[in-house]
């Protein structure tokens, strides 16, 4: 199984959206793969939950119409699908702007409308409380798809596991005080207007009931992306606007893909087989996964969160481009060479 889930790795490892994460650039001083082996961590703790709330939604505040981007949604209608297939209650989780967009990916999944949830514009400690106790009571794990998440406070760049001591003076020389702390795009714009921070359920899980948590993101501004050292991002996407815009965010496991749809269908194929049930997998053909595209640009809306266009592509793959690595990921693990 490791040897697939590696496998699997290397195919959803493309750099197609060209984001720079998963490439090393000339002179770039971190060459090994990032959060290596985390795919198959995530899958196996996904065996073991009880109950789990997905938390995705990304939206975009321009293009044809403002909207949540089509990465995400369609990653966590397979994953939550493949989830409750083998018997694990699931949950989605978004806010105000992309609640429309995860109710069709809720009803395309089959997960009931009373366990689509949607978080208030402050998320606050009190919400929070209430969400642990009472809207997703016995909640074991939380997973994050293509989900913002706040960039770093010099404490919280500090404080990151590295080797060697924190480069505080490139994070003071690289960032903007006034901007530490807020989310963005990858064009390095503030999108605390457009995102409730949802990324708190994250920080303030409870520690006293061991909720795991899987970050799923492709450019490093997602929930998660705080496993990886700030100048270990920087490094990769460059100082503008990787300095920026890294999440400060750890998840005990971080899923990079070429687009985070591509990592959570990777994750729903590698728990499929964990659990046995390969024909998990050829349920979610891709002439399916066409329809339910098609479906959330249609009537969530959504758009392509690079193109801002409303149309069935994913960071400016046509589908057909976008759909290969599904295709690759399910021949290698139905086994095919």
């Amino acid at each position: 199984m490791h040897q697939l889930a590696t496998r699997l790795e290397e195919i959803m490892h493309v750099d197609a959206a060209r984001r720079g994460l998963l490439a090393v650039r000339a002179g770039s001083k971190s060459a090994e793969p990032l959060c290596a082996g985390h795919l198959l961590g995530a899958a196996q703790r996904l065996m073991n939950a009880g109950r789990v709330a997905i938390v995705t939604g990304f939206f975009v505040p321009r293009g044809d119409v403002s909207a949540a981007e089509t990465d995400g949604p369609l990653g966590a209608i397979v994953l939550a699908a493949i989830l409750r297939s083998i018997g694990i209650e699931t949950f989605l989780v978004t806010d105000s702007l992309c609640a429309a967009a995860i109710r069709v990916a809720g009803e395309i999944a089959g997960v009931e409308a009373r366990s689509i949830i949607q978080a208030p514009d402050d998320v606050d400690a009190d919400w929070i409380d209430e969400f642990f106790d009472r809207l997703v009571p016995r909640l074991t794990d939380l997973v994050s798809i293509e989900r913002v998440g706040p960039s770093h406070t010099l404490e919280s760049m500090q404080a990151q596991h590295r080797d060697g001591e924190a480069p505080r003076a490139e994070f003071e020389q690289l960032t903007e005080a006034a901007n530490r702390g807020c989310t963005f795009n990858m064009r390095g714009h503030v999108l605390d207007s457009y995102s409730a921070p949802l990324y708190r359920l994250f920080e303030n899980a409870p520690a006293s009931r061991t909720i795991r948590t899987i970050g799923i993101g492709d450019g490093g501004n997602e929930i998660g992306m705080g496993t990886i050292p700030w100048e270990v991002i920087v490094d990769r996407i460059g100082s503008d606007p990787g300095a920026r815009i890294a999440c400060r965010v750890a998840t005990d496991w971080n899923i990079i893909a070429g687009t985070s749809n591509w990592g959570a269908q990777a994750l729903a194929i590698t728990t499929s087989l964990l659990a046995d049930r390969p024909e998990l997998i050829e349920q979610w053909s891709s002439e399916r996964q066409r329809d339910a595209l098609q479906r959330l640009v249609s009537d969530g809306p959504c758009v392509d969160g690079i193109t801002g266009k409303q149309e069935a592509t994913v960071d400016g793959l046509s589908f057909e481009d976008f759909i290969s690595a599904w295709n690759q990921m399910a021949y290698v693990s139905l086994g095919g060479a």
